[in-house]
């Protein structure tokens, strides 16, 4: 058997499969989270006087407010 390595692929498994590309990624992905959940506060307390006249897709509160992901 003759196999070859592709230097390229090699490449981007080495950089998309370390540590620090993950920890990257986890802190960005936290950040992107903790944004989100600042901007779903300020829409709640701003809530429009007929939200609940609104179609259901654009109440927020209905779609996104619960937990969706159990921890």
């Amino acid at each position: 058997m003759n196999y070859e390595v592709n230097p390229k692929a090699a490449y981007l498994l080495e950089q998309f499969s370390s540590l620090a590309f993950f920890e990257t990624m986890r802190n960005n992905y936290r950040l992107f989270l903790d944004g989100l959940e600042e901007l779903f506060e300020i829409y709640m307390h701003n809530l429009p006087y007929n939200l609940r006249s609104l179609p259901y897709p654009e109440q927020a509160d209905i779609q996104w407010g619960g937990l969706f992901c159990p921890i």
